[in-house]
């Protein structure tokens, strides 16, 4: 009150004196105001007088000089302010202001007020800023439509939305955005989230928030208006046109409202409706993690009663089509009734042929094998089946040969026109599905790395180079990293189902990051090469080894002998492990052949194979062998490092082997011999080493000839070759040429000797005794 009256007591000094005179009639003014600085502003009393007094606040005064304009008085208050307690409470009394208007006779209309923030209990804490009823927020709670204001441009936003609608309500929101803080974040002010919307987007206050809107009822439930049931019924129609097993009430909520406004059903009420026309016909459910996903069913005995309900026609064409009609309700029925769903995609199980056959319901069936003159068109009625199955449901469900198929050409072909041509012909998924499942196998890809191999099992770790070359014009976008396997022995089954999300391409890539181990050689001296001595345990010599004698000696005996690789794959036998699995690993996008590359794939195999329980044995082809040697070998003897076993490549230790023998052996006139046989640069390529399985072929004839031509000059028995010479066939017994002149050999013996290893390798080549025994 000081405050107030000293700054009007300023203003009134300075008024009357701005011209230099000082008349009575302002002086007279400014000895009032000098005695009102001590008086109440309701009673004009002095506060003084033994009455309890109260001292207003921001909020008081904000309803003070709300009713002040209600009176149409011109009382302005300030925080600070003292007045008398009685003084106030009467004046912002409802019924005083009535009492004192009507005392006054003044006619005056009260506005009506359909918010609460019209009244002085409003508070920005308690009530929503827009409709003003009570709002209670709770940060532990779901479910509840109450929420704070958390910007400071919420005011500003709010004050433009005013000035576009400019209405009775935006001028009750721009009025408590003028009573208001100048910051309602600061002020914890809070507002309803329908309200909010239905403020934004031009509609009016929920009904729900209309608390003191009397609402008249003739009858008890919902209003029932003409534009209202017109449009649920237009509504009706399309959803049994449709019957679009997707569309959620909230959806048809929507689509009323595009049709009527604002007298659109709500989302319970419009539940109810359709609950109340279509009965027992129609389904409200979850379907995929969407809510209240209104589905139709059609029972089999329902579209009978249709039917045989209709009316007769006397046409037999109109007939015909009614009754095809009929079967195409009931063929979809089935088909609706399929329980599937598109959150997981199809597995290689459900790919199989036979599989597919049964994902086609038996009315589909019989309809497509009726219409295929084929005895064995299974193929083609799960391909058709399943094409027709999603057409109809294709928001629903993915068709095992339809993904399958376009996965397929997308993998040989890469082209997206194809994939969107035969997904708009009805024969394949889409291209955006076929990038998306991929990008889902690619994070289950991952999930399957990190499965444990299980015990037993023998894990050789591969790594080399991996070169993607794609065909583009610049050159650019080719890949060339370090890529990464694993071989599991015995191999595994995992048919884990590849989940339908969205991930992105930076997550899919954060599953497959490796860490990148910087390497900086610590010693600079070279490696050189060790070769250990392998000492053999009793138990592990090969007692089998007589086998290959065997077949050398019998070689001269038979011309229709099998080679030494068959006569192995005949005779032996015993458990085998099986088949082994491939588990591909994340790759490094770097140089292979850079250190800190080869240091990386060191680490990350270590602790895969420290995950796995398993010996860390690493396969590199020579380069990158010789550096993984350099690396581990230059490592402390506590590194983590020293366990990783290194394996030079079988292709590449076989290459050196034979390159080796080629080496070695050159100028003896092996390149001349086995030029009898290979072209002279094929032969080349031989004795380097590059043609390994020319190479191989070519060894194994020239030690089984020079073999015989041995055990011919031993045991005096003639080549076949001679043997034709002289009699112009080879069908003869070679042991009947043995020589008999030989003063060394008893040829009775030998002759005995020779045919008993003869009898006995066709013994085991039979099968009929074991290497064991031989």
């Amino acid at each position: 009150m000081e405050r107030y009256g000293a700054r009007r007591l300023r203003m009134t000094i300075w008024e009357t004196t701005r011209n230099g005179q000082l008349q009575t009639t302002h002086l007279g003014s400014i000895l009032f105001i000098l005695v009102m600085m001590d008086a109440c502003v309701f009673c004009r009393v002095s506060l003084l007088n033994g009455e309890e007094i109260t001292q207003l606040r921001e909020k008081g005064c904000n309803t003070v000089n709300r009713t002040s304009q209600t009176r149409n008085d011109t009382i302005v208050t300030t925080p600070g302010q003292k007045v008398h307690q009685k003084c106030r409470r009467d004046y912002i009394n409802a019924n005083s202001i009535k009492k004192d208007m009507r005392d006054k006779d003044v006619s005056i209309t009260e506005p009506t007020r359909d918010l609460r923030s019209s009244t002085p209990d409003f508070e920005f804490q308690k009530n929503c800023l827009f409709c003003g009823c009570f709002a209670k927020f709770s940060e532990s709670k779901r479910g509840i439509d109450v929420f704070p204001v958390r910007t400071t441009d919420f005011s500003n936003t709010l004050r433009n939305i005013c000035k576009e609608r400019n209405d009775e309500w935006s001028e009750i929101v721009l009025r408590r955005l003028n009573i208001a803080p100048s910051d309602l974040h600061a002020a914890d002010a809070i507002y309803h989230q329908t309200c909010s919307v239905n403020f934004r987007t031009g509609k009016q206050i929920p009904v729900s928030k209309q608390a003191n809107k009397e609402v008249k009822r003739t009858t008890p439930g919902r209003p029932k208006e003409d534009s209202s049931e017109k449009a649920f019924l237009q509504i009706v129609r399309q959803l049994e046109e449709t019957q679009d097993e997707l569309a959620s009430v909230s959806d048809l909520v929507q689509a009323m409202e595009d049709i009527c406004g604002d007298k659109a059903y709500s989302v319970v009420h419009m539940k109810k409706r359709l609950q109340t026309y279509f009965g027992s016909d129609i389904i409200i459910t979850e379907v995929n993690g969407k809510p209240n996903i209104v589905t139709f069913r059609r029972t089999a005995s329902s579209i009978l009663n249709e039917f045989y309900r209709r009316p007769s026609s006397k046409s037999p064409e109109e007939e015909k089509l009614s009754m095809i009609e009929t079967a195409a309700k009931l063929i979809k029925a089935d088909i609706m009734s399929l329980k599937d769903s598109k959150a997981v995609y199809p597995s290689s199980v459900d790919i199989n042929s036979e599989q597919n056959i049964t994902f086609v319901p038996d009315s589909l069936q019989t309809l497509l094998r009726t219409l295929f003159s084929q005895n064995d068109s299974s193929v083609k009625v799960a391909s058709v089946g399943q094409a027709i199955i999603q057409a109809s449901r294709p928001r629903t469900l993915i068709a095992p040969l339809q993904i399958a198929l376009s996965v397929q050409m997308h993998h040989h072909f890469g082209s997206r026109f194809l994939l969107d041509t035969l997904n708009t012909l009805g024969f394949a998924s889409s291209y955006t599905e076929v990038q998306r499942f991929e990008l889902n196998a690619a994070a289950a890809a991952h999930d399957r790395t990190n499965t444990q191999f299980g015990n037993g099992t023998f894990v050789q770790y591969i790594a080399d180079n991996v070169d993607h070359n794609l065909r583009t014009l610049d050159g650019h976008g080719t890949f060339h990293g370090m890529g990464m396997i694993a071989a599991v022995t015995p191999g595994f089954r995992l048919d884990k189902a590849v989940p339908r999300l969205s991930p992105t391409l930076k997550e899919v890539s954060d599953l497959a990051k490796i860490n990148i181990e910087y390497y900086k050689m610590q010693s600079k001296q070279s490696l050189q090469a060790e070769f250990a001595t392998m000492n053999y345990e009793p138990n592990m010599i090969d007692t089998t080894w007589k086998l290959d004698l065997l077949s050398k000696v019998c070689w001269p005996l038979t011309c229709n002998q099998p080679s030494w690789s068959a006569i192995m794959h005949k005779v032996m036998d015993g458990d085998y492990p099986g088949r082994s699995s491939v588990v591909f690993l994340p790759m490094i996008d770097m140089n292979p052949s850079d250190l800190t590359c080869i240091n990386s794939t060191l680490n990350f195999i270590g602790k895969h194979a420290k995950a796995q329980h398993c010996v860390p044995i690493l396969t590199f082809d020579q380069p990158l062998y010789w550096k993984a040697m350099n690396i581990i070998k230059d490592e402390p003897l506590n590194s983590p490092l020293k366990s990783v076993i290194l394996r030079l490549g079988g292709f590449h230790l076989e290459m050196s082997f034979v390159g080796g023998i080629g080496h070695l052996m050159e100028g003896s006139g092996i390149t001349e011999l086995l030029e009898t046989v290979y072209a002279p640069n094929a032969v080349t390529h031989m004795t380097s080493g590059k043609a390994i399985a020319r190479a191989v072929r070519a060894h194994f004839l020239i030690d089984t000839a020079l073999t015989s031509i041995i055990l011919s000059h031993i045991y005096g028995i003639p080549l076949p070759d001679e043997i034709e010479n002289e009699t112009g066939t080879n069908d003869i017994n070679p042991a009947n040429y043995i020589n008999t002149n030989s003063t060394d050999i008893n040829a009775d013996d030998l002759s005995d000797e020779l045919h008993e290893a003869d009898a006995m390798l066709d013994e085991l080549l039979k099968g009929d005794i074991s290497v064991e025994k031989a």
